[in-house]
Order: C-alpha cells, then sequence, then structure tokens
C-alpha cells in the first residue's frame, strides 16, 4: 500500500516555585500524538501456513506524562540535600491484526499506566572533596490490550543505589556506584529475578 509519511506533534509546559534557596518544587506535562505511524502487519494462513507482512500506516498513537520534583537542603546544614521526583505516564500503542490473509485487518490499541519514583540524598564531606549519595527507586506499570495475542500485566521494578566519590591530589579521582533492582510480575519467569551491579573507575 501507499505510505504517508510520519508526523508528530508535541507539547510541553513545566513551572518552577522557589520559595527558599534551599527548597524548589517544579511541574511538569508533557503529551505528543502520532500520525501515520508506519508498523509491520502480519497476516498468518493457518490453512496454508503462508505468512505476509506488510507496512501500513496507523493513527492513534499517544503518550501524555506528569512529573513532579521536590529539592530541599537543611538551611543549617548545607551538605546534606535531598529528591524527590515522581513521574507518572500514559501511552496508547496502535496495531493492525488479522489471523486469515483473507480477513480484514482490525485495529488493536495496547495501552500503559506507569508510575515511577525515586527519593535520594547527597551528603558531601571534606570540603566538598568527599560525596555520598543514594536512593530508592520503585516503578509500577500496568499494561493491557482487548487483544487476544496480549497478556495483561502489573510489573514491579524496585530497588535502591548507593554511590560514593573521592577527590584526590594532583586531579585524581575514585567513584563506586552500587546498584540493586528486583524485578517482580512479568509473564516470564527469568525475568523475575534480582539484579546486583557494582561499578568502580
Amino acid at each position: 500500500p501507499e505510505l504517508k509519511d510520519m508526523s508528530t506533534h508535541n507539547f510541553s509546559a513545566s513551572i518552577s516555585y522557589h520559595p527558599h534557596w534551599s527548597f524548589s518544587n517544579s511541574l511538569g506535562i508533557n503529551h505528543s500524538r502520532a500520525k501515520n505511524r508506519i508498523v509491520q502487519t502480519l497476516r498468518y494462513d493457518k490453512n496454508t501456513g503462508i505468512s505476509v507482512i506488510s507496512p501500513y500506516n496507523v493513527n492513534g498513537d499517544n503518550s501524555t506524562s506528569v512529573f513532579l520534583m521536590n529539592t530541599f537542603s537543611p538551611p543549617k546544614n548545607r551538605t546534606w540535600s535531598f529528591i524527590n521526583f515522581l513521574n507518572l505516564s500514559h501511552n496508547y500503542w496502535t496495531y493492525l491484526s488479522a489471523s486469515n490473509l483473507d480477513e480484514a485487518l482490525q485495529k488493536q490499541q495496547i495501552q500503559d499506566l506507569t508510575i515511577d519514583e525515586r527519593i535520594g540524598f547527597t551528603k558531601h564531606f571534606s570540603d566538598r572533596k568527599i560525596r555520598l549519595g543514594g536512593s530508592l527507586n520503585m516503578m509500577y506499570k500496568h499494561s493491557s490490550s482487548q487483544w487476544n495475542a496480549f497478556t495483561g500485566t502489573d510489573t514491579y521494578d524496585y530497588g535502591g543505589r548507593i554511590d560514593l566519590t573521592v577527590e584526590f591530589p594532583w586531579d585524581i579521582k575514585f567513584a563506586t556506584q552500587c546498584n540493586y533492582i528486583k524485578h517482580a510480575g512479568y509473564n516470564y519467569n527469568k525475568m523475575n529475578n534480582n539484579e546486583v551491579v557494582w561499578n568502580a573507575q
């Protein structure tokens, strides 16, 4: 089929409020809408075993996200700083499918809702030559569709991070970081695991 050029329309806005140098708030929203996105559509004939893949234009894809960020440093101890970041997003993805070669293509939509939050801190020592940081992270994602071939999921990814940076004389710097994350709720059991990653340089 003749394909049209894909186009995307984006909108974003944000506002920040700083009542004091030690405290700030930021709120933002992003929205995008795709037109004429090109997808590869698979038709499969159960009787002959023949598969046909064809490109088509689809409409209906859109994505919306809202974030809130708060930062705080105690006025009497500027070596400490804290941050809280919360992000909410909702996405629609459109696909076409047909179970037989002579069957009309049916529009299917997959949607997901994601809640992502991170709470972190930073502490400086020795006139800021030593920096210690850490955070706790949690992400929940719900995916659903009326498409029979798609199984809805509720997944969780959560964990933490700790990092240390030390500055030495002669521009020598040592940095190390350890991350832990746990995956749960995935349809494939091998993806429901724990990961520990340690880096140093």
